[in-house]
C-alpha cells in the first residue's frame, strides 16, 4: 500500500496553532516507519491515515489497500 498526503492541514479543537499544516508526501510501498521525539504527531498522523482523524484542508489518498 502506498499513502500520498496532499496538502493536508490538522488541528485538534481547541488548539489555537495546527499541529500540521500544508504537509504533502508520499510514503512508497515498503516504507518501514515515522521515527520523532515524543509529541510529535506521530500518532495523529496514523489516525489521519486510517481515518479516525479527518484532516482540516487536503486530502489523503491509499492505493493498493
Amino acid at each position: 500500500m502506498s499513502i500520498s498526503f496532499q496538502s493536508v492541514s490538522f488541528a485538534y479543537p481547541g488548539n489555537s496553532f495546527p499541529l500540521f499544516e500544508d504537509v504533502t508526501v508520499h510514503f512508497a510501498e515498503g516504507w518501514a516507519g515515522i521515527v520523532g521525539v515524543n509529541g510529535s504527531g506521530k500518532t495523529t498522523l496514523l489516525q489521519l491515515v486510517i481515518g479516525q482523524f479527518k484532516a482540516q484542508t487536503g486530502a489523503i489518498k491509499r492505493t493498493g489497500d
